[in-house]
């Protein structure tokens, strides 16, 4: 494909020269068969790229996938299915790009939203049979270089994608008018899918937690740590004026702290159970202690609402998508590594309470204890995560549907 010469100017002033390539040292040798490279801005961008790959692998063929995200990105390494390998992308030069696509050999390259690198997009010219461009929402497109090389280089980048999944239709019609798209080549899917996981728990468990709680309304401070106990503590005495039967079921994401946690509970003048001693939980108890292992999925079952732990205080919270998929509300603060993406997507629609403090907490925690309420926030949050699994099945038919019958 021929470059405009806005283009190539921007190329040379961004230094699209030859240098050394990034990675692929330690590459793996290429999996047999079809291989898909998705290009991911973001790991928060992980689950969605997932369950694309699995919405592809549904009709049984044994695709595999390469996911690169730019330098930087914090790459995981455990719990990523086998067939998707996650590597640092190549860098934007001829050398860069020719090194990865001459070891992997990918038949289709995936973007998956974000802004777009001209010179990562560019070198793939003539080297790759097919380019898709999905998610793609107005204000993510703007590659980071400001409006005035944009409005002159946009088109000629977005017409090397072979098909465009735009998120809306605003984004469809400045889309349209940037390139030369005269047919469908660009159309409106929504957001892809997220992948909200469904977390499990025992039955046996759930029935007897049940049971002793009967009419008792719960919250859930899910995966939080000894940095927050003061700020939990305050919420639950808040909220218990309104509620006097309140419990709180403090998930404590390190086992090993339960006996701490109990402990400043306790001085605060708490009655408190630890879930680890097997103590019942009585008509007093005001908070039980979750120090057992893993087992959000059944608090989530068991409490209405959720907050989401560390939020208020950094370290890292848990998914909002988990609690959601669950039926639980959820209730955040500000600080929402790894998964701001997510929080983002709920909060724009009023499925999560997004507080700053910890008497905003328990205000909020007040407020969700009207059923109606706690159900409208529940609601939205499920609409959310179940909205973009028709704009992941299209992507996925899309993708599968023009591969060639070869693989390389």
């Amino acid at each position: 494909m021929a470059r405009s010469l806005t283009l190539a100017a921007f190329l040379a002033l961004r230094g699209s020269g030859e240098r050394t390539g990034r990675g692929g040292v330690d590459w793996p040798n290429r999996p047999a068969g079809r291989v898909i490279w998705f290009r991911l801005q973001r790991a928060d961008r992980i689950p969605a790229a997932v369950a694309l790959a699995e919405a592809i692998r549904a009709d049984g063929d044994p695709f595999a996938f390469v996911a690169t995200l730019p330098k930087g990105e914090v790459i995981p390494d455990d719990g990523n299915p086998s067939h998707i390998l996650f590597l640092e992308e190549p860098a934007p030069t001829p050398a860069g790009v020719a090194r990865f696509i001459d070891h992997w050999a990918p038949d289709t390259l995936v973007w998956v939203g974000g802004a777009l690198e001209p010179g990562l997009i560019v070198e793939t010219d003539d080297r790759i049979a097919r380019r898709i461009l999905l998610d793609a929402r107005d204000q993510s497109l703007g590659m980071g270089i400001g409006s005035w090389w944009f409005s002159r280089i946009a088109g000629p980048v977005l017409d090397r994608f072979d098909h465009i999944l735009a998120v809306d239709a605003e984004t469809r019609n400045r889309l349209a008018r940037l390139t030369s798209d005269k047919g469908d080549r660009i159309e409106v899917t929504g957001r892809l899918d997220e992948g909200a996981p469904i977390l499990s728990c025992r039955e046996d468990d759930r029935t007897d937690l049940a049971a002793a709680l009967g009419t008792r309304p719960v919250w859930v401070a899910a995966s939080a740590t000894l940095a927050e106990v003061n700020q939990i503590a305050a919420a639950h005495r808040q909220a218990a004026r309104r509620a006097h039967r309140l419990m709180l079921v403090f998930d404590a994401r390190h086992p090993e702290e339960g006996a701490e946690i109990a402990e400043r509970f306790e001085a605060m003048r708490f009655q408190v159970v630890r879930r680890s001693t097997g103590a019942d939980l009585t008509e007093g108890t005001q908070i039980l202690v979750a120090d057992d292992g893993p087992e959000l999925g059944l608090w989530y079952r068991l409490a209405p609402i959720a907050y989401m732990g560390n939020t208020l205080v950094g370290g890292g919270s848990p998914d909002p998508f988990a609690a959601a998929a669950l039926g639980s509300a959820t209730i955040h603060g500000p600080l929402t590594t790894p998964h701001p993406g997510r929080f983002a997507q709920l909060d724009a629609v009023g499925a999560t309470r997004a507080i700053r403090t910890a008497e905003e907490l328990g205000q909020a925690v007040e407020t969700l204890l009207a059923p109606d309420k706690a159900a409208l926030v529940a609601h939205a949050a499920w609409e959310v995560i179940s909205s973009g699994a028709g704009a992941t099945n299209r992507a996925a038919r899309l993708i599968a549907s023009d591969l060639p019958e070869e693989a390389a």
